[in-house]
């Protein structure tokens, strides 16, 4: 290369030269190109060897361009875009299952986490309700006893702590 094609404005490179063989420059590069044509000798000697080439070339494979695509690379392609589309469907399954196991994963902690709470919920209703002076009082105004200790003050009964179990057992299913 000359030192006029980099003392050009407009740097032209050695691929722009091949581009503009090609016809494939925008306006601007096309015009920095013709204009190093017109004052190098060099750079049009270059250009004129790049087009030959273009024109043995294609004179060599057009040929091959233009003939059908064998059966065998056809069935290949095929092959290849169905192994693709499987592979795509594979990402999307693996994707559906984790985020299902995920969800899963979410729900169980959520409810577990919702059954605890509602299980300390009923230990501190029965403990607030314990520790009531109405709680105290029976029907007629006297203590209530426990199976656990008869007459004690602030305790339920049996009765009642059996329906506290089994709203309690119920809460913890529902969850």
């Amino acid at each position: 290369m000359t030192a006029e094609l980099y003392a050009h404005p407009m740097l032209v490179t050695e691929q722009d030269m091949h581009a503009y063989v090609d016809g494939g420059l925008d306006q601007a590069k096309r015009s920095a190109v013709e204009d190093l044509l017109l004052s190098d000798a060099d750079v049009q000697m270059r250009v004129e060897q790049y087009r030959h080439q273009n024109i043995k070339l294609h004179a060599a494979f057009d040929v091959v361009l233009d003939e059908p695509v064998p059966r065998g690379l056809k069935a290949l392609g095929a092959l290849i875009d169905g192994e693709l589309q499987r592979q795509r469907m594979m990402r999307v399954r693996d994707g559906a299952a984790a985020l299902l196991i995920g969800l899963s994963v979410f729900c169980f902690a959520t409810s577990t986490y919702q059954a605890l709470l509602a299980e300390s919920d009923v230990d501190t209703a029965v403990a607030e309700v314990s520790d009531s002076p109405k709680a105290n009082l029976g029907e007629g105004g006297g203590t209530r006893a426990t199976a656990a200790t008869p007459g004690a003050a602030g305790a339920c009964s049996a009765d009642d702590m059996a329906g506290l179990n089994q709203w309690r057992r119920t809460i913890a299913s529902n969850f």
